[in-house]
Formats: C-alpha cells, structure tokens, sequence
C-alpha cells in the first residue's frame, strides 16, 4: 500500500466517510465540463461524497490529528505553564531584591508602593463572584509562608499613631502571579482611575516617604512591639514642604490609611445600625465585667468557644476549644493591664476528635493541633463528642449560672455546634454573644473586623500556636478582656485631660 493510500484510508477513517483523489481539471477542460465545476459538488467522479486535492488531504489530516491528539495539547499546555513560572520566578527573584533597603530608611522618590490595606481589600473591589471564594482565604492570610518587605509611613499630623504600612507594588504583582498559576485566574492591578492606588510613590517637596521595617515570612512577622516612633526629619520636612506638596502628601495618605472608599448605593442606616449594635456588644461586655454601672458586674461564666474543621471536604469538625472565666474569681483581683491579673483564672480545654487526630490543615490556615499550650487534650472519638462537650459545661448549668459564650466570630462557631446538636443560645439562655471581632472594632471605631492574631498585636498580648482550637478559645478571651480593660482606660484618660484643661 502506497504511502497516499495509506494516508487516505486515515483520513476516510477520520471523516467516517469516503474519499476519493482526483486531478484537478485544467482550466479549459472545467470550464467545457459544468458537472465539474463543482470542487465539492455532485460531479460523476465524486462517487464517494467528498473529491479532495493531495494537499487539502495532507492539510486536513493535521487539523483533525491536531483536534484530536489530546497528549500533544497537554504538552502545550504543560509547555506554556512551564514558561510562565519561569517568568515569575524572574519576576519574583527581583521583586524579592532587598538589597537596597535599610532598617529605618527611606527608599529613593521612584520606587511604588501598595499600602496594607489597599491590597487585603482588593478581592472585594476587584474579584467577581465566582472566583472570590476561591482568592480570598488567599487575602485573608496573606502573610502566610509568603516573603514581603514592609515598609512604614507616620502621620507627621498625628505623631503619636502607630504607622501604616506598604508593601513594594512589584510584589504585590508577583503575589497576584502566584494566585492565577494556582487557580488558574487572570487577576491583575486594575486599571483606570485606581491604578495609581497600587502604585503609590511618596516625596514631592521632600515630604515624607515610608521607611523600611523589616521582611516577614510567616505570620507572626508583624507582631512588632513597640513600633517604630515617628523620625523628627519627616515632621520637619511635611512642616517646610510647599501647601500644594502637602495637599498632595495627604491626599495619598488618605489611600494609605483607609484603602478603598465603600462602594456607593451602601445602606448608611444599616452601616449605622450595625455600628450601634458593636458599641452596645462592648457596653454589655463592660457591664458583665463590672467595668461600667454595677461594681459587682452580673455574676456571669464566660465561656468562649472555638472550633476547628479540616480544610478537605467533607470538612469534618477535628478540634473544639474552651476558655472559661468565673467572674465570681476576680471580684477584688487586679486585672492589671488588658486583664493580665485575671488571665490565670482562665480554665481552658481542648478536645480533639480520635478519628481526625492524624489530620492537620496547612493549605489556607497552618493548624498545629499538637501544640495546646494550656494543658492536656483529650481525645473523643466522634460519636462521644457531645459527652465530652457536655462534660465541661454541665457544672455551670447545673449550678444554674448566667452563661455568656464569646468567639471571635462566633456565629460560625455556634453554626459549627449546631452540628454536633448543641445549641449553645439556648445554653446561653438567649443571652446575645460577645464577638470579639466586634467589640474590637467598636473600640477602634473601625468597620472592617481584623484577625484574632490582628486584635492580639493591637492590644500588645503576645501570642504562640494559633490555629488551635484550644489556644484560640483562650487568647479569644484574653483579647476581651483587652479590649473591654483598655476602653476603659482610655475614656479615664481623656476625661482627666478634660479635666486638665478646665483647671
């Protein structure tokens, strides 16, 4: 069999009908010869359905071998990915230079920036539904087992605050790289009027620019204390800088400070409504603690809950955790600054479920279930858990007390119990939780809810082995009573600068 026979049985095979090879007429011949004038058509030579050239044979056979040979387009694909991580392993290695850059200094007038906040709100300005989901645990722990150089910008305005923070716009890009290797996105820095928001640069009339702070490659990286002060050059330089140089300097640290301005149609009474119910959370809390109205508080048992699941579907509940505070062991006890006087009556506990004891998150959270630093864990297998649940808790209940569960944000833990068929509001006797999250940002006077290691770092409470359920529970109730203590603390001070000022 020729060579062309062999090649036509192929393509017939392909087509799944006949082909036929046949000259093609000459132009005198076809033009005297109307039933052939139809390369495609229904002349008497096309006796198969189809009459093709040589060449459209040859062509046609690499289109439909192409179509269907899937390991060569895998080869492309795997070659064309290949490529890319090439590029953004050489975008990253000079993204990644910090060579240049010294602890406390600025870096030269042309070098871009991307503030803090800026970059964690841009799954919710620049990310549609679909893939959101998938980003955003990505934004929401995004110091994790991740290498960024931050930088630092005071307030010459407001020296006292603590700085804001910058990371260089190059590796936020490379970040957003990694991202679309990974999910297979297309996420980029936006373009048109919010541009410039990712690629800030600082000093015109030689007002200030952001120092350097240090390198952060895991999570507890930014846990500085205390910040650094703010330099006397850059009060001085923002103080001699033209107005209009000025005017243009707090422009940028409006986008430094607050990220991205609420998108408009928001619901102001609901954004209202939601800020009044955080201020009451903090005024009940200050009540139970005996920090505001009645002394002697409301004779009530904290206990804050914390639950841990594994990251794999069908996302099985792994760890449980509890911190329990009696306010009938504080009366007449300092709590010393943010509550370190009451911490050592915090009675914690940490169940982790036989079954998935072997298991341990590590893709959007760095779980470490071994590492309770409060005790011993016990370990019931999972058709036990509700006993061993009800186990900590019925010495309160049967003793009648007032119960107020606090998490931090501890819907999703009561939703979690809920499962296991405890309902922890009618435990409560429907007596509102406390939402660390929440009173956090009522005492901040913020809108956006932050991280627990975020609430730790503000309150100056150090912290080790988060991601366990039973470390969680504890430093959760730690971080009210921070909150609640310094509240407290800061309306004292400013009511005796008040009454400073009259005198």
């Amino acid at each position: 069999m020729s060579d062309l026979q062999a090649r036509l049985d192929k393509l017939q095979l392909l087509l799944g009908q006949g082909v036929k090879l046949v000259d093609k007429p000459k132009d005198d011949e076809q033009a005297n010869n109307d039933t052939s004038k139809d390369f495609f058509g229904h002349g008497p030579d096309n006796s198969y359905g189809v009459v093709m050239s040589d060449d459209w044979i040859f062509e046609e056979e690499k289109r439909i071998l192409a179509e269907n040979n899937l390991p060569a387009q895998k080869l492309l694909h795997d070659t064309a990915y290949a490529a890319r991580e090439r590029q953004l392993a050489a975008n990253k290695e000079k993204a990644l230079d910090c060579s240049k850059f010294r602890i406390g200094e600025p870096v030269d007038k042309d070098f871009k920036f991307c503030p803090l906040k800026v970059m964690v709100s841009y799954p919710d300005r620049f990310i549609g539904k679909v893939n959101r989901p998938r980003a955003k645990p990505y934004f929401t722990r995004i110091l994790f087992e991740r290498t960024w150089d931050f930088f630092y910008l005071h307030d010459p305005t407001e020296p006292a605050r603590d700085p804001y923070l910058l990371v260089p716009s190059a590796q936020f890009e490379v970040f957003l790289e990694e991202l679309n290797l990974e999910l297979d996105t297309s996420l980029r820095i936006p373009s048109g009027l919010n541009t410039d928001k990712f690629f800030m640069k600082f000093g015109e009339g030689d007002t200030p620019r952001p120092r350097y702070l240090r390198r952060s490659q895991e999570e507890t990286s930014l846990d500085v204390r205390p910040w650094p002060i703010i330099n006397p050059d850059d009060i001085n330089a923002f103080q001699a800088a033209p107005p209009r140089d000025q005017l243009t300097w707090r422009s940028k640290m409006r986008v430094v400070k607050s990220g991205f301005v609420p998108k408009k149609g928001g619901d102001p009474e609901k954004a209202a409504k939601k800020k009044r119910h955080r201020d009451q959370m903090l005024r009940n809390t200050l009540g139970y603690l005996g920090l505001q109205g009645d002394p002697d508080g409301h004779d009530v048992v904290f206990i804050c809950v914390d639950v841990e699941a594994i990251e794999r579907k069908p996302n099985p509940i792994s760890e449980i955790g509890f911190a329990i505070l009696d306010t009938r062991d504080t009366k007449g006890v300092d709590p010393k600054s943010v509550g370190r006087g009451w911490w050592p009556m915090i009675k914690t506990h940490h169940l982790r479920v036989y079954e998935y004891a072997g298991l341990r998150n590590h893709q959007f959270v760095k779980g470490c279930p071994d590492a309770f630093n409060f005790g011993e864990s016990i370990f019931p297998p999972k058709d036990k858990i509700g006993e061993a649940i009800m186990a900590i808790l019925d010495p309160y209940l049967l003793d009648e007390r007032n119960i107020v569960i606090v998490g931090h944000d501890v819907k999703q833990d009561i939703n979690y119990f809920g499962t296991m068929g405890i309902d922890l509001k009618v435990l409560a006797e429907l007596a509102e939780p406390i939402d660390t999250q929440e009173i956090h940002q009522a005492w901040c006077d913020s809108t956006q809810g932050r991280s627990l290691s975020a609430v730790l770092n503000d309150l100056d409470i150090s912290s080790k082995n988060l991601h366990n359920a039973g470390n969680d529970a504890h430093y959760t109730l730690c971080a009210m009573l921070g909150v609640a203590l310094e509240h407290v603390r800061k309306e004292e001070e400013q009511s005796n600068k008040m009454l400073n000022s009259i005198d």
